[in-house]
């Protein structure tokens, strides 16, 4: 394999497409897949820099990179910023097909989270209409 930096592979993945050099292709996303992994380690899940994911999210999907993409789609449908995920959604540079399954993941992991809710709610109910309530109250007072 050879020892390319990841700004090289970038710039040598779309002449290894042109001229089908299979192999300088397969060594550039290994590159890219280990290059971004790096960058993963140093945010949390769904906190890496947009423009950064972005460019990885297009090179994997353009090239069929598919556990690089599947890495860029996750840092998605983790970001709690909406407007990035209609950013990308909006782009033309992206295949629809990855817009989807962006979507369709973000859309999974709100229905999650909503039923969690729901189960808590319930549970909560449960617990207080368990509990035995105050039957007679009376003012010691005298101030009603």
């Amino acid at each position: 394999m050879l020892h390319i930096a990841s700004q090289s592979a970038k710039q040598l993945l779309p002449l290894a497409e042109e001229y089908e050099m299979f192999r300088l292709r397969r060594d550039c996303e290994i590159v890219l897949y280990h290059a971004y992994e790096q960058l993963r380690k140093d945010h949390r899940l769904g906190h890496m820099p947009p423009d950064i994911n972005e460019e990885y999210l297009i090179i994997a999907d353009r090239y069929k990179f598919e556990e690089l993409l599947q890495m860029c789609i996750a840092e998605y449908v983790h970001c709690t910023n909406h407007d990035v995920t209609k950013g990308i959604v909006n782009t033309e540079t992206v295949s629809e097909r990855v817009k989807l399954v962006i979507l369709e993941r973000k859309l999974s992991r709100l229905n999650a989270a909503l039923e969690r809710e729901r189960k808590y709610k319930y549970d909560m109910e449960n617990k207080l209409g368990t509990m035995s309530p105050k039957s007679k109250w009376t003012n010691k007072f005298g101030l009603y």
